[in-house]
């Protein structure tokens, strides 16, 4: 609403012009009651001349100031039509045009009249009535047509509603000429004038009424559904017409008499109006046309600044995106430092740039670039040679302040060492910006250009990026150098440890064989002639070589995990679970156990090993039954990009806190006693699963049963 009011207060006349309007309107009739006679008496004029000074000349003055008001009014609504396309404005302008040719023809009369030719005297009062019947007529006609359309049903296209604007002033022009001949040409005119009754010329009464309603009914209606300063004045404009016909209607007994000269004023006032109305229209749309072409210029500007900005904004992430994919093709800063300088170059627009490393106190010239059309030969000599402090020049003040810095002019700047060399070489401004690793710089790099160039905030906040960007990189390649020093280092490591184990568990293989064999004949040989205890001393001894015969063989199984393994291949999990049963069937058969199994799938493992690990796993099930038969059960399903495999017995089960102890060689949670065994079996299947790249883990509740968990990827080579 609040739009919509401040829209029609745009679209109207001024409210002073409209005062002054009715203020005119009103000063004929206000002037008449205090006894302004504005007639003349034709019996009391001397001469024709006089007559013609007294009359002609007054009527001539308004009727043809109406005509050419009426002339003016219809060039300028073509005009404004041109410019916006209403086709609304070049009708109703030629219906004041056809009026006020109309209006011609009456004056046309008059001469007649006034230059001694016998003429009806009718006439002359019917011509001033038939014409503004016809107006109101016309307008009554195009206004209630306009009314009865929407305004987007008549902005038709320029061309065609121009030739149709043409076409309705001819045809008005052509009817108004019809109307203006019959009525001269016809012989008998009726009685127009009855100077004592109330209604002193009837005839008028109808363009009396036509105006009322006009005012009343149709023009409101016209100006909401085409709002604008003309049709606002239109309706306006008719206040002096209805002003007119009341004069003429009930006052003119006489031509030329006081209110036959008040109405043709009058009737001058209701065209200048509309004329009035479509100056300001045209100025207004002059006006907004103008704050229109303003606006779109700011907004030209604008989006040339947004688009520069915008291009500055993709050039800067153009340079970020290189420089990552230089880092990350790079495996130290020298290698990356020079295409870094030389991205930021090209990329940003800068002629030459030179990157400095921390040393301790000072900062080192690392490496520099410039563009091939670039030579600041002497410039780059001296900064090759130079050392900066904290402070001191453009690098050392950036690695004091922690941030970056521009100089617009390094010529003249007081805290620039190199500034005769740079104005030799031609050079003006530059920047640079830190190299931080941990919020601390480690380095600077610094640009220069032959041109003068304010700082750039947006630029400052992209090196930034890219200054952590560069110490990361740094950081994450000196963690990564140091990661693989560790693995080559763990993985000489491993295989030293490994070659030890296999070699020392083989060679101690045949001193162990030879101490139970003596110790087993010394046994035989002395044992009546030897007392009890130095029997059981033999029997210790012999025992400890078993045990240590066991330890030894277990750790040569450890360790041919690594160093005898088989390549990875395709296998059928089937037939390896089926192997490590049978290799089990003299166990599975003293202790009546049952063995379970889903269909496992084809992967790509060690065969060997895996009929090991399924063989180790079950074994562990039957040796931990305690009073019942043993119910052992392995599955497999897929879970992501790995194959998960459980299996599950009805044994004694495991305390949690010894879940990842269980794992390690040679960890035992009984005593030989109770169970045998060295400890080492589940410590080969944890290392057969981590030689595949998987995981194994145990889940069991003391009483309740174990389930050993195991995973494999899916997709698995030698390779990884």
């Amino acid at each position: 609403m609040a739009n919509s009011s401040a829209e029609s207060v745009k679209v109207r006349l001024p409210n002073k012009f409209i005062w002054v309007i009715f203020f005119i309107c009103t000063i004929p009739t206000i002037l008449n009651f205090f006894g302004f006679d504005f007639g003349f008496n034709l019996q009391k004029v001397a001469d024709t001349l006089q007559l013609s000074l007294a009359g002609s000349f007054i009527i001539t003055i308004l009727e043809w100031s109406a005509f050419w008001i009426a002339m003016f009014t219809v060039v300028l609504a073509f005009t404004n039509y041109k410019i916006t396309g209403d086709v609304t404005t070049p009708i109703i302008g030629a219906v004041l045009f056809c009026a006020g040719a109309m209006d011609g023809f009456h004056t046309l009369i008059i001469y007649q009249s006034l230059n001694g030719k016998q003429i009806d005297p009718n006439l002359i009062p019917l011509t001033w009535a038939i014409s503004q019947l016809f107006y109101g007529i016309l307008l009554l006609i195009t206004t209630s047509f306009f009314v009865a359309k929407d305004k987007r049903h008549v902005m038709w296209e320029r061309e065609k509603g121009f030739g149709f604007a043409i076409t309705i002033s001819i045809l008005f022009c052509i009817i108004a000429y019809g109307i203006m001949i019959i009525i001269t040409k016809s012989p008998h005119l009726p009685t127009t004038i009855y100077p004592y009754s109330t209604i002193s010329r009837p005839w008028d009464t109808g363009p009396l009424a036509l105006f009322l309603i006009l005012r009343l009914v149709i023009l409101p209606k016209f100006y909401k559904n085409h709002r604008s300063i003309f049709s606002h004045s239109l309706l306006v404009s008719i206040v002096p017409q209805i002003f007119s016909q009341i004069h003429m209607a009930f006052g003119s007994i006489e031509l030329y008499d006081n209110h036959f000269n008040i109405a043709h004023f009058l009737k001058i006032i209701s065209y200048l109006i509309p004329f009035s109305g479509l100056v300001m229209d045209y100025h207004r749309t002059y006006r907004e046309t103008e704050n229109i072409n303003l606006k779109l210029e700011h907004q030209t500007l604008e989006l040339k600044r947004s688009n520069e900005e915008l291009q500055d904004s993709k050039k800067r992430l153009e340079a970020q995106y290189n420089i990552a994919l230089t880092l990350s093709n790079s495996s130290y800063l020298e290698d990356a430092s020079l295409k870094i300088i030389e991205i930021i170059c090209k990329v940003l627009n800068w002629d030459w740039g030179a990157i400095w490393i921390v040393d301790k106190d000072i900062l080192k010239y690392m490496q520099s670039w410039h563009l091939p059309s670039v030579h600041f030969d002497d410039f780059e000599e001296i900064t090759k040679k130079s050392t900066f402090k904290k402070g001191i020049g453009l690098p050392g003040r950036v690695w004091e302040e922690n941030k970056p810095a521009w100089i617009v002019d390094v010529r003249k700047d007081p805290n620039f060492p190199r500034s005769k060399y740079a104005e030799k070489s031609g050079i003006c401004s530059g920047f640079a910006f830190p190299i931080l690793l941990e919020n601390k710089v480690i380095g600077v790099i610094e640009f220069f250009t032959h041109e003068i160039r304010r700082p750039n905030e947006d630029l400052f906040k992209s090196v930034l990026t890219l200054g952590n960007q560069i110490g990361f990189f740094i950081k994450n390649k000196n963690d990564e150098n140091k990661l693989k020093e560790l693995f080559v280092e763990l993985k000489r490591s491993n295989e030293e440890l490994q070659q030890f184990a296999y070699v020392a568990s083989h060679d101690l293989q045949e001193p162990l064989r030879m101490v139970a064999s003596f110790t087993q004949l010394l046994k035989r040989r002395y044992k009546d002639k030897l007392d009890a205890d130095a029997n059981e001393f033999i029997d210790f001894a012999v025992d400890g070589v078993k045990r240590m015969q066991g330890l030894i063989n277990d750790l040569l199984q450890f360790s041919r995990v690594s160093t005898q393994a088989k390549s990875l291949e395709e296998i059928d999990l089937n037939s390896a679970l089926e192997t490590a049963i049978s290799n089990l069937k003299a166990s599975i058969e003293e202790s009546k156990a049952t063995i379970t199994y889903d269909k496992l799938p084809i992967i790509v493992a060690d065969d060997f090993q895996m009929v090991q690990l399924f063989q180790n796993l079950i074994s562990n099930g039957i040796k931990y039954r305690g009073n019942k038969s043993p119910e052992i059960k392995v599955t497999a399903y897929k879970h992501n990009n790995y194959l998960q495999f459980s299996v599950a017995d009805n044994g004694i089960g495991i305390e949690e806190q010894y879940f990842e102890k269980i794992f390690l060689i040679f960890q035992r949670l009984h005593t030989k006693s109770e169970y045998s065994g060295t400890g080492i079996g589940l410590a080969v299947c944890k290392k057969i699963i981590e030689r595949h790249l998987g995981e194994i883990w145990v889940e069991s509740e003391l009483g309740k049963g174990t389930i050993f968990h195991f995973t494999i990827p899916i997709s698995l080579d030698e390779g990884n």
